[in-house]
């Protein structure tokens, strides 16, 4: 049991705009209405970003999202939001509803529901890299996943590792984009100083690229999560 992850189509070519590097997002969770809280809609999450990342709906956390992994400028556009998010793959890692808004998020057994669903997800897509959103998802449950089992990520001092099946994945948490104290800008700046370029992006690619039109996914009625 868990939602499906959306993967961008251009997320395993050897040629998408991350120089064909495998970029992973892990948000935290879906909201829903409380009869519906430890339930699960498989196809959810491939709903939600479906309709942000189109012309339907526009919310901070896709485009700053798409601001932070391309360096672009703050007013990044729909179709360079789009382009992004087809460059890469998401997953909540929470495989339920988890209440019907984050303050509200009380049950700790939720957070050892996802753990052996998203080793099955990170089996399946291979990423390169591993971007892990929001401080209370690495303290309550991601550390686990991690080499040194740190509880404390500083991206000033070193580079987790992600643990799967023997293989090492480059790991970051950042601060979660839909926070109001979230700046793209200074976050990958700080990930740039202290690890290096870990993107991998192909500029000249993502700058030729902004006109391609990708075909539509299945869509519907959303939630909010991430």
């Amino acid at each position: 049991m868990k939602f499906n992850p959306w993967v961008g189509h251009d997320y395993s070519s050897a040629v998408n705009i991350f120089g064909g590097r495998k970029i992973l997002i892990v948000g935290e969770s879906h909201y829903d209405s409380p009869e519906n809280v430890g339930t699960c809609s498989p196809n959810y999450t491939n709903i939600v970003v479906s309709n942000y990342v189109s012309d339907k709906k526009r919310h901070s956390f896709f485009t700053n999202l798409a601001t932070f992994l391309t360096g672009t400028g703050p007013e990044v556009s729909r179709v360079s939001t789009r382009l992004t998010w087809e460059n890469i793959a998401f997953y909540n890692y929470v495989p339920v509803f988890v209440a019907s808004s984050a303050r509200s998020f009380e049950s700790k057994s939720f957070w050892e529901l996802g753990e052996e669903a998203f080793e099955e997800v990170l089996r399946t897509l291979s990423p390169d890299l591993i971007i892990v959103l929001g401080l209370r998802l690495w303290d309550n449950t991601y550390y686990r996943h991690v080499e040194d089992r740190a509880r404390r990520f500083d991206r000033r001092d070193h580079q987790p590792k992600t643990l799967i099946d023997g293989r090492r994945i480059d790991t970051i948490n950042i601060d979660h984009p839909a926070s109001t104290r979230f700046s793209a800008r200074r976050v990958r700046g700080e990930v740039v100083e202290n690890l290096g370029d870990v993107f991998g992006l192909d500029e000249v690619r993502y700058r030729e690229l902004p006109d391609r039109h990708y075909p539509s996914r299945e869509e519907g009625p959303h939630k909010e999560g991430s």
